[in-house]
């Protein structure tokens, strides 16, 4: 029977029971589990902060994205959030509840900002389209209502017809579970894809043709039809347009983008509204809103239906020169026949230039070739008195299509805001360059410069393939081709005009384009880039270098102050924004989590202290293997998983022992730069340390506080946490090191100094600016100091892994040499070298690295053909 042990017969002796043993395996099952539970909260947490990376970039870039990029990205956050909650509650038995009612209540603050605003249904299905007041705007759509307000301020003439209402589509999509279906469809596809946008468009728009109207829009449509046919006589046929919500906009034109049905029979009306209706959902029409920010939601399509007019001419006039809107010409593009030619660039048209002078317009320009007979002077310069009144009347330079009757009647057939730049420096003369242009001609449909790939655009395929950076090059300007509009670097067409809608979007979207060069397409498709100079007319072969330099062109951002960049950032308000700072401050705790971000941050850092919790259930020796190297360290490894080989002391481990690549490259830059010897001190500095060590409780040596607990690497192979305490100084460095590049990332936390404030902040701007210029996104909050880079490959990662292990080592006797500006200059450079020293230091040790696995290839390579030599020769003998 075995004896009890010394202690056991001690606290006998005295009365109290003994703690029976722990098992050992049961020990290091706990511990394995809790290891676990660590490592599956730090994959959360990695997840959660690649979600408000994106969230942030998103906002503060220029790239397009929708709401299916929001949904998802927020998802993707809440999801890792509410992980990281069941985790940590797990590692501290249940010990913070609240976080699950925080999680629940910003969870439900982030959704509010998704859901789309309840659109009401009890407004008239069909107005008139004379008499609308800004009262309608909401109903009939900005292109209907200008009309209107033109005909009745300007007395214009105007086409008669009614307005479909944006009540009456709304009812429409509701009909049949329409708008829930288009809303579960748009959620879910990827509207940056034009071939995955070209399936989405085909779906919806079958979808809707094959609806049924509700009976009381139907009714109200065969109404309205039946007063206009009662008026203008049953031979009449219509114009079926969109007047979208949304449309004719100042900087959102949507030119183009919707659907117009012409010479439609007033018994064929109810087919061509859906039709229209339909258009919403064309590609052009998706990629439009996609690019612009705007939410499906926000777009009822309201429709415009109106008496066709019998034109003899027709076109666009612009009330300002769009590449000099300080001009006084009024730019007039006219055909013989409807206009649509013109505005949709199919054909090649006149082009009349009509400026402004005390006596009235006189015409400077005049390429008139087919209606020269048609458009008389009289009917130019009543035309150029409309425009200008229109511009008058409406406070903006408008874009205006217009159309001549056979009764020599002038028609208005839309009037909205003209997107043109502000004034900009006059173009210098040129001479020729040393390299003559490849082609040269044509009209500058959209000014600037730019350089990228030919890609010709024949059909919906070429378009599907378009990289980003191409020039597209096409023998129509057609709209069809606007979703290309935020990949492209410029536009090339051999028609089209200055008026047409592509032209339009070209300016809005800041894409400089070139139209009317004739044989562009054969002349450049053999081509493998070339750069555009819409302003001089010119196209060179490659990349002209230097005129990219003195004007170079950036396509405009045009998400921001879209609807959908407000969606996003009214919901990331309720994520990114980072609260809990200090883990000592009383505030931190579960009821301060305000946001997505700090529940993170809590999570985090309770996750570390429940790790090294220590009990009856984990008794600290059983946590972690002391540091070895050369003499015992003062660092402790835990191994979360996978971070050490086998066969190890039971109380060490060497750095030849440890699989984790990121733990040794930190481990790299802590060592790879011998200490200095102490740095001398002024005397302001050493009593500014002595004040603070004898002030701040948290620096008493006796005190259990946060600053007492020693310094750990918790790794794995692709994992390592330091938590380090150097004199006056704590930092925890994180980084996570795979082949993905969209894992990995190095951060660094840094606080803390026995110095006065001044000198604190001196210290960790320092530092901030060193790791800005690495490429770390860095917040500085008083004296404490924050620093990330995410998403690079694997080298960079460890790169940036070893800088802050450097700095975290070098760092720690700043803050009492930080007197002065003069002395932080000579720091930097002190660091700076230090840093590249490092950087040299790991490139070297990689280098190292791959020749010795080089090496055991080519060993092994070798054994393998001596074997095969060997047994070869077996067999012959």
């Amino acid at each position: 029977m075995p004896q009890p042990n010394i202690i056991a017969r001690v606290m006998a002796f005295l009365g109290r029971p003994a703690t029976p043993p722990v098992d050992p395996s049961l020990i290091k099952e706990r511990h394995r589990a809790r290891c676990n539970d660590f490592r599956l909260l730090i994959r959360a947490n990695n997840k959660a902060l690649e979600g408000m990376s994106e969230i942030e970039e998103a906002l503060h870039g220029t790239m397009p994205f929708g709401m299916a990029f929001i949904r998802s990205r927020c998802v993707q956050v809440a999801s890792s959030v509410r992980q990281m909650v069941q985790r940590i509650n797990a590692l501290s038995d249940n010990g913070y509840p609240e976080l699950e009612e925080r999680f629940h209540a910003i969870n439900n603050a982030v959704a509010a900002t998704l859901e789309p605003r309840v659109r009401d249904t009890s407004g008239p299905l069909a107005l008139p389209l004379a008499g609308l007041t800004q009262e309608h705007a909401g109903e009939v759509g900005p292109k209907a209502l200008n009309l209107s307000l033109a005909a009745a301020n300007l007395q214009l003439a105007i086409p008669e017809g009614f307005v479909v209402t944006a009540t009456g589509f709304r009812l429409f999509m509701e009909h049949s579970g329409l708008r829930d279906e288009i809303r579960r469809l748009t959620q879910i596809a990827d509207t940056g894809d034009l071939e995955g946008l070209a399936a989405l468009s085909h779906r919806l728009q079958e979808q809707i043709q094959q609806s049924p109207l509700p009976p009381q829009l139907q009714d109200a449509i065969e109404d309205a039809c039946s007063e206009l046919r009662r008026r203008m006589g049953s031979h009449r046929t219509l114009a079926v347009r969109s007047s979208a919500l949304g449309e004719d906009l100042a900087g959102m034109t949507a030119a183009g983008q919707y659907r117009t049905v012409l010479n439609v029979r007033f018994n064929d009306v109810i087919d061509a509204y859906r039709q229209v209706v339909a258009g919403k959902y064309d590609v052009p029409a998706l990629a439009y809103r996609f690019n612009r920010g705007l939410r499906d939601e926000d777009i009822d399509m309201c429709v415009a239906c109106m008496v066709m007019v019998d034109a003899v001419a027709g076109g666009v006039a612009y009330s300002r020169d769009p590449a000099d809107i300080a001009s006084p010409d009024i730019i007039i593009n006219a055909v013989d026949g409807a206009p649509v030619a013109v505005v949709d660039g199919s054909r090649d048209a006149d082009l009349i230039i009509m400026q402004r002078n005390d006596s009235g317009f006189a015409i400077t320009s005049n390429t008139a070739k087919l209606i020269g007979n048609l458009l008389t002077q009289e009917h130019l310069a009543t035309l150029a008195r409309q425009v200008d009144g229109l511009e008058r009347h409406f406070g903006s330079p408008q874009d205006v299509e217009w159309a001549l009757d056979r009764n020599g009647s002038l028609i208005l057939l839309q009037s909205r805001p003209l997107h043109a730049d502000a004034p900009a420096a006059p173009l210098p003369d040129r001479n020729d360059d040393a390299t003559p242009p490849l082609m040269q001609g044509g009209i500058t449909a959209a000014s600037g410069i730019a350089h990228g790939p030919v890609q010709i655009l024949r059909n919906s395929e070429d378009a599907y393939g378009c990289p980003h950076g191409a020039v597209a090059v096409m023998v129509q300007s057609l709209p069809r081709w606007a979703p290309v509009m935020n990949r492209v670097a410029g536009l090339v067409a051999e028609r089209g005009s200055a008026t047409g809608h592509l032209a339009s979007v070209a300016r809005e979207f800041g894409i400089p384009a070139l139209f009317g060069l004739e044989g562009a397409v054969a002349a450049l498709e053999n081509v493998a880039d070339i750069t555009v100079d819409a302003d001089y007319k010119r196209i060179y072969a490659g990349c002209a270098s230097h005129l990219l330099a003195d004007r170079p062109c950036n396509p405009r951002n045009l998400m921001q102050g879209s609807p959908v960049h407000a969606t996003l950032k009214n919901a990331a308000e309720h994520i990114v924004p980072l609260h809990l700072l200090d883990p000592a401050a009383e505030e931190f705790r579960p009821a301060s989590c305000n946001t997505f971000h700090d529940i993170t941050r809590f999570c985090h850092e309770k996750a570390v202290e429940e790790l090294f919790r220590v009990d009856d259930r984990f008794p600290r020796d059983t946590l972690s293997r002391q540091l070895y190297v050369d003499r015992p360290m003062q660092y402790r490894v835990v191994d979360l998983d996978d971070g050490l080989g086998p066969d190890l002391d039971a109380r060490f481990v060497q750095i030849k022992d440890i699989r984790s690549v990121p733990m040794l490259a930190l481990w790299e830059g802590m060592t790879a730069v011998p200490l200095e010897a102490p740095v001398a001190l002024d005397t302001r500095g050493f009593m500014s340390v002595l004040v603070q060590a004898a002030s701040n409780p948290e620096l008493d040596p006796a005190a259990h506080t946060q600053f007492t607990q020693q310094n750990y690497f918790m790794i794995s192979s692709t994992f390592c946490n330091l938590q380090a305490r150097f004199g006056f100084h704590f930092s925890t460095a994180e980084a996570q090191i795979t082949d993905t590049p969209q894992e990995n990332y190095a951060t660094l936390r840094f606080k803390g100094g026995a110095a006065d404030l001044d000198r604190r902040l001196r210290r960790v701007r320092l530092l901030g600016e060193l790791l800005e210029e690495r490429g770390f996104r860095v917040d500085v909050v008083e004296d404490a100091l924050f620093a990330r880079i995410e998403g690079l490959y694997a080298h960079e990662t460890e790169e940036g892994a070893a800088l802050l292990g450097f700095l975290i080592m070098h760092s720690r006797q700043l803050d009492m040499v930080m007197s002065d500006a003069g002395r932080a200059s000579e720091w930097r450079k002190r660091l700076y070298q230090g840093m590249e020293t490092v950087i040299e230091a790991v490139r070297n040790r990689r280098a190292e690295r791959a020749a010795a696995t080089q090496a055991d290839a080519e060993d092994a390579a070798h054994g393998s053909a001596a074997g095969n030599a060997d047994t070869t020769a077996e067999g012959r003998t």
